[in-house]
């Protein structure tokens, strides 16, 4: 009897290993892959990896969106490649006009990076961005039927993108600025875009009545605000407020 039940546990335990072998394989292979990804890679090694090489040919040939697909690869491989975010940084911020992803990649840089000498360099395409804002800020402010965003004494924007709403008693509709500032040359966008009303979902049936989010959705403008951005450029895009509101009848 006490044979019979020693062999039946070898045989329940060999079982039990059998089935546990490749579950075992997979978390071994699985804490070996973690490990490789965390291992630092040398920036040396990392400027010849194949994507970011391929970003460098790209940007070259001044396939701008193409090169940000590559970079982003390389720093989904190598996401501390400090040199790869900075690039990528700067192809945002100059050729796609994108500040969002700009503002990231520099921060990562000098996150990175925090005494590099292109720390004050970094740091003023920031510092730029929010002597820009300053401006609106104060001018908008003038004008009694535009809203400028609000910063909190704790707070500091780095102002990726800068939005203004309009009054609910402004002389003239959201789109219609949009659309007399784009006639005299300056592109805007629109600050909110809700989800419920772009066209996959507008007649979806059991919406919901969101009259904030669509109030936002209608007086929201985001006005231009780049680090490249002149003096003169944005004094022309707010004469140009200025003259469309005056002309509005306010």
């Amino acid at each position: 009897m006490e044979t019979n039940l020693a062999n039946h546990r070898v045989h329940v335990e060999a079982l039990i290993a059998r089935r546990l072998r490749p579950f075992a394989f997979a978390v071994v292979l699985s804490l070996s892959t973690a490990c490789d990804r965390s291992a630092p890679v040398s920036d040396a090694a990392a400027e010849q990896e194949v994507n970011y090489l391929r970003a460098k040919k790209l940007y070259e040939q001044q396939d701008f969106p193409t090169a940000a697909e590559f970079y982003k690869k390389t720093l989904s491989v190598n996401p501390d490649f400090a040199k790869a975010h900075l690039e990528l940084g700067l192809l945002s911020d100059d050729k796609l006009g994108d500040p969002i992803a700009a503002i990231y990649h520099y921060r990562r840089y000098l996150e990175l990076r925090p005494d590099s000498e292109k720390r004050k360099l970094v740091e003023d395409f920031i510092e730029r961005r929010r002597t820009f804002a300053a401006r609106y800020t104060q001018e908008l402010a003038k004008l009694g039927w535009l809203i400028p965003p609000a910063e909190p004494e704790s707070c500091r924007h780095n102002f990726q993108s800068y939005m203004a709403r309009l009054k609910k008693d402004a002389p003239i509709s959201r789109d219609t600025l949009m659309q007399q500032l784009l006639d005299r040359g300056v592109s805007t966008r629109r600050g909110i875009m809700a989800s419920h009303r772009e066209a996959p979902y507008r007649d979806s049936p059991g919406s919901l009545e969101l009259r904030e989010t669509d109030a936002a959705t209608d007086e929201c403008i985001i006005l231009p605000l780049f680090h490249q951005l002149k003096e003169e450029e944005q004094e022309f895009v707010l004469d140009s407020i200025r003259e469309i509101g005056c002309t509005s009848g306010h």
